[in-house]
Parts: structure tokens; sequence; C-alpha cells
């Protein structure tokens, strides 16, 4: 199975993050100690992009605004 990747990335800093695999990476590992909802809707669209139950593109937006919540974008 191929990740998918977004049709352009999004960039967080320094980073570039171009598909839901990255971003999950990002979650899990980069995100700051606090998580508001929109993270957890931002993890969950991003597992379900990578099992193709949701569309990539919906992964990506949920991230940016989970980014945009803990100001990070």
């Amino acid at each position: 199975m191929q990740k998918p990747v977004w049709n352009s990335a999004v960039t967080v800093g320094i980073v570039q993050i171009s598909g839901p695999f990255e971003a999950l990476s990002f979650l899990d590992h980069d995100w700051p100690r606090q998580k508001g909802p929109r993270f957890v809707d931002a993890r969950h669209a991003c597992l379900a992009a990578l099992d193709e139950r949701a569309d990539p593109e919906d992964a990506k937006t949920l991230f940016a605004e989970a980014l945009e919540e803990a100001h990070l974008h």
C-alpha cells in the first residue's frame, strides 16, 4: 500500500508535512502538551486516510485546523 500524499504540503515552522502519515507522526511526537478537540479530529482523520476510509485532503483540512487551534500555523 502506498502512503497517500496531499496536493500541497503544510508548513509547520521549517517542517514540510506532505501527507497524513507525516501529519500523524507530527501529531504523535511533536505536538505541544496541550491537545484540543481539533487535535483529536485531525488524528482520527489521518488514521482514516491511511486506512483508505477517508479522503487525505479532508485529513489535511483538519490537520490545518488543529495547527490553528494550537497556534502553530
